[in-house]
C-alpha cells in the first residue's frame, strides 16, 4: 500500500477495490489485512460495488486504538457499514492478540468484531501486534478456510 506511515482511506480503499476487481475469481478470494489494512479491507467491502469474496482475514484488526495518532484517527471516525461488509464476504476471521500494544482490551475488541460482523475471533497469546516475519496462526487461519 502507498505511504504505509500515513495510510488514508482515499488512498487505500480504491486500491483494495481495484485489486479485487482484477481478481480472476473474486468469489474465491481470501482478503487478508493487517491492522489498518484490515480497516482498508472492511471499508472496501462496505462499498456498493465491492465484489463478493470468500473470506476476510483481519490480522491485529481493530475498530479503535487506545491512543489514536493523526493518520489513524480518520479510520476510527469514518462511518463503516458493517452490514455491507457482511454482505460482500462469506466468512470473516479476525485474529487479535492478548497483549497488542495498540488495543489493550482484546476481549472488548473480539466482542466488537463478533457483534458487528459475526466474525470468528481467535486470540493469539503473547503475539503483540502480530507483525513478526512469521505468524503461524495467520497461516493456519488461512489454511482453515
Amino acid at each position: 500500500m502507498p505511504n504505509p506511515n500515513e495510510p488514508t482511506i482515499e488512498g487505500w480503499v480504491p486500491l483494495v477495490l481495484a485489486a479485487l476487481g482484477n481478481a480472476t475469481a473474486a468469489s474465491e478470494t481470501i482478503l487478508v489485512g493487517h491492522s489498518v489494512g484490515c480497516m482498508a479491507a472492511m471499508h472496501a467491502l462496505a462499498e456498493d460495488d465491492a465484489p463478493q469474496v470468500r473470506a476476510l482475514v483481519g490480522v491485529a484488526g481493530w475498530f479503535t486504538v487506545d491512543e489514536p495518532w493523526a493518520s489513524i484517527r480518520p479510520w476510527i471516525d469514518a462511518p463503516l457499514d458493517t452490514a455491507a461488509v457482511c454482505a460482500h464476504t462469506k466468512r470473516i476471521e479476525i485474529i487479535v492478540s492478548d497483549n497488542d500494544p495498540f488495543t489493550a482490551d482484546d476481549v472488548a475488541t473480539a466482542a466488537r468484531f463478533r457483534d458487528a460482523l459475526g466474525a470468528t475471533v481467535t486470540t493469539a497469546a503473547g503475539a503483540a501486534h502480530l507483525n513478526r516475519s512469521e505468524e503461524p496462526i495467520v497461516l493456519a487461519t488461512i489454511r482453515g478456510l
